[in-house]
Parts: C-alpha cells; structure tokens; sequence
C-alpha cells in the first residue's frame, strides 16, 4: 500500500485544466492545495507536485523538495484513501508549494499530514 504508481500521478492536461479551472482550494502552511472531486466507476487518487522557480532557483533544490513532498504523501496517503474506499470518486489533488525553507522531513510529513487530514473533511 505505501507505494506510488504512475497511475497516481496527475499528467493528463485536461485534468490539469479542469483542476485549476473549476477545483477548490485552500493555503495550510507552506501548500496551496487545488483539489477536485468527481464520479468514477473506480475510486482514485492523483496528484501533481509543483515547485515554483521564483522560490527556488536551483533545480536540485526544487528536485529535492518535490522528493520529499512525494515520499511524506507516499507514507501517509492511506489517511485520503481509507475514507475513499466506499465512495466512487476520483479526486485529483495539485500541492503548490509558497515556501522553500523546510528544516528537515519530519516538518514536510507533518504538513502533508494536516493537509490530508483537511482534505478527508472537505471531501
């Protein structure tokens, strides 16, 4: 269960569009988070992981903070997914990242944790 498939990767242009056009969204910490929600046969979960370059010019930086993004949504994504598993939805999720100046992963997996947790009430 902890792992994380290209078929959770969000990389469909119209669902991108449609995410950013029509989907909700809130700021917690450090994310603005898009989400969107909409019926499915089979219920699935995609994201997508943006680090601006006006934050962090370096690419191994941005490289590295969208790695440790994925890998605190990769452990913790059974928080979203549990409360799914009844309901036929596809939920497509964007986190866009504000800040660059994370201490350590910990404080990522933390954020991403309240962030999940806000989005299971809001779904």
């Amino acid at each position: 269960m902890n792992s994380f498939p290209k078929s959770e990767r969000l990389n469909s242009k119209i669902k991108i569009d449609k995410l950013f056009d029509n989907g909700n969204s809130f700021v917690l910490e450090d994310f603005k988070v898009y989400f969107s929600v909409s019926e499915q046969k089979v219920p699935s979960v995609s994201i997508l992981i943006s680090a601006p370059k006006k934050l962090e010019p370096k690419a191994v930086e941005r490289n590295k903070i969208k790695r440790l993004i994925r890998e605190a949504y990769r452990l913790n994504k059974t928080i979203l997914t549990t409360k799914l598993v009844d309901r036929k939805v596809e939920v497509n999720i964007a986190f866009i990242l504000l800040k660059s100046d994370f201490a350590d992963d910990k404080s990522v997996e933390q954020k991403i944790k309240l962030i999940l947790l806000r989005l299971t009430e809001e779904i």
